[in-house]
């Protein structure tokens, strides 16, 4: 190999100094792949003979940097701009090399997602590669550890579906799968514990922990799988995956347990002293809640109407489904659903509070207390009363137990919450009558 000829000894010129700085400067805030043109430096006479020498012709107000690249390498400096400059004294500064090392592993990182995505027959697969990217959660990582990242994400959606779909046996509370998990039956199908997932998946029981960038991924893939604007627990746990079965109980008040459990004695002994009772899951799939056929049962949002049900010691039994219902709710639901009672739901008047409506109507439960009507007579309560009332200004989506509250909350959007009407609702319910169809107006009639 023929070695590279020593720099001209012109090109060194101190005079030189201002046109390869603009040179430099050029290549390290757009790149290297960078030419266009360069404004034409303040140089001295000597200077600019030197250059136009460089180029072979007259200097004009811009410096074309492909054309000062081809003179520079037709003299053996450098293998092209970037390398001719540093061989000139004027090297790329080390913020300028981070940066195209940051991009460069950037674009690499994306393509191995892509490439890892492109196997998956999920047609949501490329919009959760886009989200993962948007949020950041490739920042710092190679192609490699992007590419294990995916292998982990898609073994667990692998194992969710093994898991839920072939346990061998669903007769009882809680059954062990083919790969050793532990399954338990509840309202929304079966359940994975999260730490046992993580441990077999992944080695460790914390694999999957809140702030990891696995358990980031992760809910990423489930919110797109799942179709919901669900969250945290809520969205893991509508994906079939349980945080545990013991820390997110179902709040509920005088519950007319029947039968001879453990659970039924708890439950029976917290309505007789006037208590609210806090519900496990794990006590739920032990032992099955049964009430008389006809019981007439109120969801509500927010615990605090259940709260006040207990102070006032309200007839009928309540529960809470403390925002989106967990799967302590719905399993506690569908028990007693499943014993014939009549379940209404009642909750907040927002796009939020009327989305979980519709999916507790979705679930089987009747919206009470929850039509056009019953809004509107909220809205003008507020307004005789003088209460200055916060606005959603977020769409609501379909009411198909009642179309028309769809149109009422888009008309006026403001914010009905239930602490608002805690009275009338809780008024309300103690006078219906077991398994009592309600109609429409009950909060009218309530506020009247």
């Amino acid at each position: 190999m023929t070695s590279a000829r020593s720099i001209p000894e012109s090109l060194s010129s101190p005079g030189l100094r201002p046109l390869w700085e603009l040179s430099r400067r050029r290549l390290d805030r757009y790149g290297l792949a960078a030419r266009g043109r360069i404004a034409r430096p303040d140089l001295d006479q000597s200077s600019e003979l030197t250059l136009e020498s460089l180029l072979g012709h007259g200097l004009t107000k811009g410096i074309d940097l492909a054309e000062l690249e081809t003179a520079l390498l037709a003299l053996d400096v450098g293998e092209d701009l970037c390398d001719a400059l540093a061989r000139l004294g004027f090297p790329a500064s080390p913020a300028a090399v981070r940066r195209r090392a940051e991009r460069s592993r950037a674009r690499s990182s994306r393509s191995a997602l892509a490439r890892a995505v492109a196997t998956w027959e999920e047609p949501w697969a490329p919009r959760w590669a886009d989200s993962v990217v948007g949020a950041g959660l490739l920042s710092g990582l190679d192609d490699g550890d992007v590419s294990r990242l995916a292998e982990d994400v898609r073994a667990l959606l692998d194992q969710l579906d093994r898991a839920i779909t072939s346990s061998p046996d669903r007769s009882g509370p809680s059954v062990t799968s083919a790969d050793g998990l532990a399954v338990a039956e509840t309202a929304g199908g079966f359940t994975v514990s999260r730490t046992e997932l993580a441990a077999a998946l992944f080695g460790s029981s914390h694999a999957l922990d809140r702030g990891t960038r696995l358990a980031s991924l992760v809910t990423h893939a489930l919110r797109c799988r799942i179709g919901e604007p669900l969250d945290g627990r809520e969205l893991w746990e509508a994906a079939g995956i349980q945080m545990d079965r013991v820390s997110a109980p179902v709040l509920a008040w005088s519950v007319p347990a029947m039968g001879d459990s453990p659970l039924d004695e708890m439950m029976r002994s917290a309505a007789a002293g006037g208590l609210p009772l806090h519900v496990s899951l794990l006590s739920m799939l032990r032992y099955s809640v049964r009430v008389p056929e006809g019981t007439l049962v109120l969801v509500v949002e927010n615990p605090r109407l259940v709260e006040a049900a207990a102070e006032r010691t309200l007839p009928g039994c309540m529960v809470a489904a403390n925002g989106n219902p967990t799967t302590a709710v719905t399993t506690l639901l569908r028990q007693m659903q499943a014993s014939g009672a009549a379940i209404r739901y009642h909750g907040d008047f927002d796009a939020a509070g009327i989305g979980i409506c519709r999916r507790m109507h979705e679930f089987g439960c009747t919206p009470w207390m929850m039509d056009a009507d019953d809004y509107n007579d909220a809205v003008r309560f507020a307004e005789v009363n003088g209460v200055r009332l916060e606005r959603d200004t977020r769409d609501c989506g379909a009411t198909p137990w009642d179309p028309n509250l769809q149109a009422a909350f888009e008309c006026e959007r403001f914010v009905i919450h239930e602490e608002f009407v805690l009275d009338s609702v809780l008024e309300g319910f103690a006078r219906q009558p077991p398994g009592h169809a309600t109609g429409p107006n009950c909060l009218k009639r309530s506020l009247n």
